[in-house]
């Protein structure tokens, strides 16, 4: 969706979707505290609300003019983070310096590729579809991590990743509103989504480290508005068409985009807020089970319904992209042990190799016992 999109730059941490799982035990109860139970359920409104509202707008109204819409929708956005930048004492960031800039430049072109792939997946597919062909993102990025960055994969998130890929199969194959037009959007989508992350998780995480989750949503906003511009200036029947469909649209279409226009902006602070009062384990659960919600509404909304077995996809696949997360946690944590463990017999060995070659250890010069690690209890280098 839009949301997930827009916000993929805030939801990143240095260890992404790599979390604790012993804080996922407490999920539950951090949920339902009387301090979170608010900005969860906000952000889980506000999320669900703009991916229905952004596909009433570009299928159901026939505004299926994606540089516009997003150009108004970012425009908002960039509109509330400057007032609560203003207002609020705890929402001041830096502005990026110019090698800031320079860096950043990839991420704002990414960034704009993923909302007009997003609205224009939305517009030819059903969202219930879209929703479970959105999460491969998670295959394409674990692979990624693997391929580039040496991230290992379990057997048990391989079986959640072929699970992923085998509902969005079936879901595709079996919903009749399936369109192939919307299959080129949707792995467009997942292409340009899959290097965003990927890039800003391992090249320009320092920058975001220094501006933060907001500066980033401000950033993102800014810059993508010149883009924008200079696409509509190269395409400008993006501009016309929307304005002469704006004029043929009744009352409810004007409402609906006006909504879209408010949520989008909401959704900033929302998502902010959400993030300030959850774990990051909470947080992403109640990303990925928003995804339930929307498909269901999204069937029911714009009566597209599935074939059985494009049911057991949509099922399939939404169940699988759940586990991924717990599962992705297990491996990072299995990871971080076993390399610590590697570590640690690498210091052993060498603090060994020391001694029996009569050198100089880290406590000779000041004579201080030294300990070389856990497992050589006992070896004292004096």
């Amino acid at each position: 969706s839009v949301f997930f999109s827009r916000s993929a730059g805030a939801l990143l941490s240095p260890r992404g979707f790599m979390v604790s799982t012993s804080s996922t035990k407490g999920l539950i109860a951090n949920i339902f505290l009387s301090d979170t139970l608010l900005p969860t359920l906000s952000y889980a409104s506000c999320s669900v609300a703009i991916t229905l509202l952004n596909k009433l707008c570009v299928a159901t109204y026939g505004l299926n003019y994606q540089v516009v819409v997003i150009l108004f929708q970012n425009l908002a956005a960039l509109v509330f983070l400057t007032l609560f930048r203003s207002c609020h004492h705890q929402g001041s960031f830096p502005f990026m310096t110019k090698d800031q800039v320079l860096h950043w430049v990839p991420v704002t072109l990414l960034y704009v590729g993923m909302l007009i792939t997003s609205l224009g997946a939305l517009h030819s597919m059903p969202v219930a579809i879209f929703t479970v062909i959105k999460n491969l993102s998670l295959v394409f990025t674990a692979l990624g991590d693997w391929y580039f960055f040496n991230k290992r994969i379990t057997l048990p998130m391989s079986l959640s990743l072929a699970a992923i890929i085998l509902g969005s199969v079936l879901g595709t194959k079996y919903d009749p509103n399936s369109t192939y037009e919307g299959v080129l959007w949707s792995i467009s989508n997942l292409v340009v989504s899959t290097v965003y992350l990927l890039y800003v998780k391992h090249v320009v995480d320092a920058v975001k480290k220094q501006i933060g989750s907001l500066g980033v949503a401000f950033h993102n906003n800014l810059f993508s508005v010149p883009v924008l511009g200079l696409m509509i200036m190269v395409w400008p029947s993006q501009w016309s068409g929307f304005w002469e469909s704006w004029e043929k649209l009744p009352p409810s279409g004007y409402s609906a985009f006006s909504a879209l226009l408010l949520v989008g902006a909401l959704m900033s602070g929302v998502s902010l807020w959400a993030m300030a009062k959850l774990s990051t384990t909470s947080y992403v659960v109640c990303g990925a089970m928003n995804k339930i919600p929307v498909s269901l509404l999204g069937i029911w909304i714009f009566s597209q319904v599935p074939e059985f077995y494009g049911g057991v996809g949509i099922a399939v696949g939404l169940v699988a992209g759940l586990a991924w997360i717990p599962l992705s946690a297990a491996g990072q944590e299995k990871s971080e042990r076993e390399k610590a463990e590697r570590e640690a017999e690498s210091d052993t060995i060498t603090a060994q190799v020391t001694v029996r070659s009569g050198g100089t250890s880290p406590g000779a010069t000041d004579r201080t016992p030294f300990i070389a690690s856990p497992q050589a209890k006992g070896l004292q280098i004096v």
